[in-house]
This record gives structure tokens, sequence and C-alpha cells, in this order.
């Protein structure tokens, strides 16, 4: 699976290699706003999930692009799309190095 792309300002950018807190960040952001209760229960989940998610995005990026570079320069679609493919992509690191490890025996 290749890294997702998200054009900001002109110009197109590849995610980067994800580090130990970026998982973090989208398990916690999966579990906090992975079910529609959420959004039930606290009439300010929207906003506080495009905030996580927004965070989540920022981490995928290279050093020096800022929320405000993202906020102001993309689209809603291309934001989005690129948060879930690169959630995805993560998700896709993690499962393979999972399969890299030695099988456990007896």
């Amino acid at each position: 699976m290749k890294p997702p792309e998200l054009k900001i300002g002109g110009k197109i950018y590849k995610a980067q290699r994800p580090k130990t807190k970026l998982w973090r960040e989208i398990s916690r952001y999966r579990k906090v706003y992975g079910d529609e209760k959420a959004y039930q229960d606290n009439p300010d989940a929207d906003e506080e999930a495009f905030d996580a998610l927004l965070e989540i995005v920022v981490q995928l990026l290279p050093d020096g692009i800022t929320k405000e570079d993202v906020e102001e320069s993309t689209y809603l679609a291309d934001y989005v799309n690129f948060a879930v493919m690169g959630m995805a992509w993560v998700d896709f690191i993690i499962i393979g190095k999972g399969q890299e490890l030695p099988a456990k025996n007896g």
C-alpha cells in the first residue's frame, strides 16, 4: 500500500513514516469517536473529532506543515480522504510488522 498524498497550497505531500505517537492518536480517535454514541452524548463531539483528526493528519505530514496550513489550504473531501487513507496505511504498516514477528513455539 502506498502512502496517501495531500495537496496543500498547490504542492503534493506524501504521508511520512509514522511515529509511535501517531499510533496512540489513531487508537484514541477510534476509541472515542468510532462509535456514534459519542456524538449523541456530547454536543461538541463533531468539533472535537475534527480536531483529533486534524492532529492525525498533521502527524502524517512532513515536519513544518501546521494545522493552519491544512485547514486553510485543503478541500474538506481531500482532507477527510487523506485522514482515512492515512489511518488505513498505518494499520497496513502495523499488520505487516506484526507478521514479521517470529511465531511462538509450543
